[in-house]
């Protein structure tokens, strides 16, 4: 279960928090609009966080299977490391089309 300790460790500056419960801290990531939902499954080995994920409001969570921290923090830390990588990728498809556009455009100049 979480306890006021794990929500200290939020980084609100990142993060919109949606929700914090005793299960659940539902987070918006400020840099890609991702919402995150850390849940805390009680387990007898003590507790085990599982990373939900989806892209936008209108789809559901789907597990990140690989993303299973041990604190919110670490989380977190997953969390932005994903916002990296999805960032990047967004640059460079952006890339790839402004030179496929630039492409087009300059064929289009030497048929003309």
């Amino acid at each position: 279960m979480f306890d006021q300790n794990d929500f200290k460790q939020i980084d609100k500056e990142y993060f919109q928090v949606l929700t914090q419960t005793g299960y659940h801290i539902i987070l918006k990531s400020k840099n890609t609009e991702h919402t995150w939902d850390i849940y805390c499954q009680e387990q007898n080995r003590g507790r085990s966080l599982v990373i939900n994920h989806k892209h936008n409001d209108a789809e559901p969570f789907h597990v990140r299977r690989k993303y299973h921290p041990k604190t919110v923090e670490e989380a977190q830390n997953r969390i932005m490391k994903h916002d990296k990588w999805f960032l990047k990728g967004q640059e460079l498809a952006k890339q790839k089309r402004e030179e496929m556009m630039n492409h087009y455009d300059s064929d289009s100049d030497t048929n003309s």
